[in-house]
């Protein structure tokens, strides 16, 4: 079973890559895999969740089955914040939520309260609110490092297409699930189907929750979107550090006060994706020093690194934003006195 995408040349000078993990696309990930944790990655649960979830987020999971069609207009794929995502929600019109309920009703059973989505605006509404109580309460604590694990993920791939072309891009997309046989991007993940992108190109959106399989919305407006799993590289989910990694924290802060650390702190935030080797030659410090302070970053929570075969990049997180620009705002309100 194969989804096949096709590209004209216009669509290739229309592809893009998305800067930011998408608040919606990321929650209903988690969400249908709510109902098999033990085949999802990156999974921070001890125990099942559903049954905790405050009783109006069911909403949501009546129309997020673990496999088969839910309907798009709860992943909306868009930059922004959460709460901005949610109001587009809010808004769909209703025609589209005619057409993707239609859809839903070719598979399974649409629910009593369901029936009335299109013309109901207080139904919505409460979906809506559901979906943003399951952001709340499974997305948003790991919100920061999930930014960051993607931004390391679109470096590398930014990084690929300068060096090698959008050909090279979408045949490294994600192997073997998603395949490019030029013109065509074949996806592997029991969807059939055929999408003409027509010049609109093609929106991809890397992603850390959910199985690992891709999804596409073909419908979705400017243009069509793939979000596609980013590679493991050995991380551990987000927020659950080992005991010796928490009782190492406040050595390896006061660490970072040293002014080699710091120099290398800066070089990253302003070439993200930069190798070990780009960062010693930058810092003007050995290789084997970069890759010591680099650590030390990395286990702070400041940077994170992904591997692209023998290379590893380095991107900042947002902790790490964060408190360099604490210490600029800092030395420009000194210079100011």
């Amino acid at each position: 079973m194969v989804y096949r995408i096709h590209f004209t040349a216009e669509d290739l000078g229309r592809t893009r890559l998305m800067g930011s993990p998408s608040p919606l696309v990321e929650t209903m990930r988690v969400v249908r895999g709510l109902w098999k944790p033990s085949l999802m990655r990156h999974v921070p649960w001890t125990e099942p969740v559903v049954p905790r979830l405050p009783a109006e987020t069911r909403l949501v999971l009546d129309l997020a089955p673990a496999r088969g069609y839910s309907p798009n207009f709860l992943s909306l794929a868009r930059l922004g914040g959460a709460q901005e995502c949610l109001e587009q929600v809010r808004s769909t019109p209703r025609s589209l939520i005619r057409r993707e309920m239609t859809r839903f009703a070719e598979e399974r059973p649409v629910p009593g309260w369901a029936r009335r989505l299109d013309d109901d605006p207080q139904a919505l509404q409460l979906l809506a609110d559901a979906l943003g109580q399951l952001h709340a309460t499974l997305i948003a604590p790991y919100w920061d490092q999930v930014t960051a694990w993607v931004a390391a993920d679109r470096a590398a791939r930014a990084r690929d297409l300068v060096d090698h072309g959008i050909d090279h891009l979408l045949r490294h997309l994600c192997p073997p699930q998603i395949r490019w046989n030029p013109p065509v991007l074949e996806i592997h993940t029991g969807l059939t189907g055929e999408l003409h992108l027509s010049g609109r190109g093609l929106l991809l959106i890397p992603s850390v929750f959910g199985f690992g399989r891709p999804s596409v919305d073909c419908d979705a407006e400017p243009q069509p979107w793939l979000s596609f799993p980013i590679p493991h590289n050995g991380q551990r989910f987000p927020g659950t550090p080992t005991p010796a990694e928490s009782e190492a924290a406040p050595r390896q802060m006061v660490a970072l006060l040293g002014r080699t650390r710091a120099t290398v702190l800066h070089v990253i935030a302003q070439q993200p994706g930069c190798t070990t080797g780009e960062l010693a030659a930058t810092a003007r410090i050995s290789a084997s020093s970069a890759s010591e302070h680099a650590t030390v970053l990395r286990a702070a929570g400041l940077i994170t690194t992904t591997r692209r075969r023998q290379s590893v990049l380095h991107v900042l997180t947002p902790t790490g934003r964060s408190l360099l620009d604490t210490g600029q705002t800092r030395v420009t309100s000194a210079g100011r006195r």
